[in-house]
């Protein structure tokens, strides 16, 4: 099996949300590639079209809207519209030192005077080349206030003009879509029930079998170096943002190839498992048998990693050669499991949501070691992780004994959901294929091997 880890995203992707990975999974007849980046969480905002390539025994018809309903949640994440970003009227609270805006839409926000000057975004303020800060904001003064403030380019832009010279700026020029993006109204609004779903995400559950035909690209696609490659891959991370997985078609069967398909989203990063390297079935006593991926043993549904500070992201798994005994791939949505766990057993939910658990790897040459909840939430609350493999966590810790039956009830109640065979997806991957899958997301395990590699 062949691994690979990928480091820091590429010029495609607009906005963070860690992803990393370490190989694991399949014999020598099954290779795999994993891939570890960073990805922001509007990078899909460029790319307005879903999938061309769709296959299966579906009807046009349905295979069509599934291609509508990615391209709709796909374009949540697409830029504000233009009227959005038009400020209409503007007004200044001397009092709270705030000012207020009413935008195209009738929506309206307000900043502190403080924020917007830490903001500045001038030559003498901020760097573009580099999107770095060059006033340091502890040095600002608290009693900030202005002297004029004005509309320009018809609402496109709100110019200020400051009462205290700080650093050489005099005034600031803000940009009407920049305001609107970071409206602190729009953050507090966005807060909802915990747990709810982030509004670019789909869950799934073991009809994704019937999906993935429709959640492919070409390989060719991919490795076009004109805008068209450029949009492919795009098309391609859509997917996996939406949904979780996503599928490269027809990618030739050798090392090298896979190595040049994970590389159009990232470098290669090392690890304790190498760079690009090879998983098979090896002997107990071999000193690189360091994970039961290694031996021949069915793997229940897991995330990767979880042992590093910053646990596995976008993973690839390439099929070389399937095992005509065995090795079918086990993928399981892991905010579908969230889900049903919050709407099952709330108290669970909210254990496992703010319980961080001990996840480590330990062999001769390496102990590593970190610490996680199962169910991240992002700052609003929604799902934003998923982080669970029994076989890796490290003995409860952090837990008073009078508290402890009510973890094992909450880890029974996420079994329980976790291992749902309604939210089961087994599929043989074909000579060919990559599927590629959000990590911090989608859980994925596999059946027994034959062990046949020597």
């Amino acid at each position: 099996m062949t691994r690979v880890n990928l480091k820091t995203a590429s010029r495609l992707l607009l906005s963070q949300a860690s992803l990393l990975s370490r190989g694991n999974f399949i014999a020598r007849s099954i290779s795999s590639t994993y891939v570890q980046h960073r990805i922001y969480q509007s990078w899909a905002a460029k790319s307005a079209s879903g999938p061309e390539v769709l296959l299966g025994s579906r009807s046009a018809h349905q295979l069509n809207q599934i291609k509508v309903e990615l391209e709709e949640k796909i374009c949540e994440s697409v830029p504000l519209k233009i009227r959005e970003s038009i400020i209409l009227d503007v007004s200044y609270n001397k009092e709270d030192k705030t000012i207020k805006l009413t935008w195209g839409d009738g929506h309206r926000s307000s900043f502190h005077l403080i924020w917007l000057r830490d903001e500045d975004r001038s030559a003498l303020g901020f760097d573009a080349s580099t999107n770095q800060r060059l006033v340091s904001s502890g040095l600002l003064p608290l009693d900030i206030g202005l002297q004029k403030i004005r509309l320009l380019e018809g609402g496109k832009k709100l110019e200020i003009e400051w009462d205290i010279v700080f650093e050489g700026i005099e005034a600031s020029v803000f940009d009407g879509s920049f305001l609107r993006q970071h409206c602190p109204t729009l953050v507090e609004r966005s807060r909802g029930q915990a747990g709810a779903l982030p509004a670019y995400a789909k869950t799934w559950g073991k009809e994704m079998k019937s999906l993935l035909p429709a959640l492919s690209v070409p390989f060719e696609d991919i490795m076009r170096t004109d805008d068209e490659g450029e949009k492919a891959v795009l098309r391609l991370l859509a997917m996996v943002r939406v949904y979780g997985v996503g599928i490269i078609s027809g990618t030739p069967r050798c090392k090298e190839t896979s190595q040049k398909a994970v590389e159009r989203f990232s470098p290669v990063r090392h690890t304790l498992y190498g760079g690009f390297w090879e998983t098979k079935v090896l002997p107990k006593d071999d000193v690189d048998n360091i994970d039961s991926a290694y031996s021949t043993v069915p793997l229940p549904a897991h995330t990767d990693g979880n042992y590093f500070e910053d646990p596995p992201g976008l993973q690839i798994f390439h099929c070389l050669q399937a095992d005509p005994n065995g090795g079918n791939t086990l993928l399981v949505d892991g905010f579908r499991a969230s889900e049903r766990l919050r709407d099952a057993d709330p108290a669970a939910f909210a254990l496992l949501s703010t319980t961080p658990m001990t996840f480590r790897h330990d062999d001769p040459r390496h102990r590593l070691e970190a610490r996680h909840c199962v169910v991240g939430l992002d700052e609003g609350g929604r799902l934003a992780r998923f982080h669970y493999n029994n076989l890796d966590r490290a003995p409860l810790r952090g837990v008073a004994p009078r508290d402890v039956p009510a973890f094992y009830r909450a880890w029974r109640s996420l079994t329980a959901a976790v291992e749902d065979p309604e939210g089961e997806v087994w599929v043989k991957l074909e000579p060919g294929s990559l599927i590629v899958i959000n990590n911090r997301r989608v859980m994925h395990g596999r059946s027994g091997v034959s062990g046949l590699s020597g």
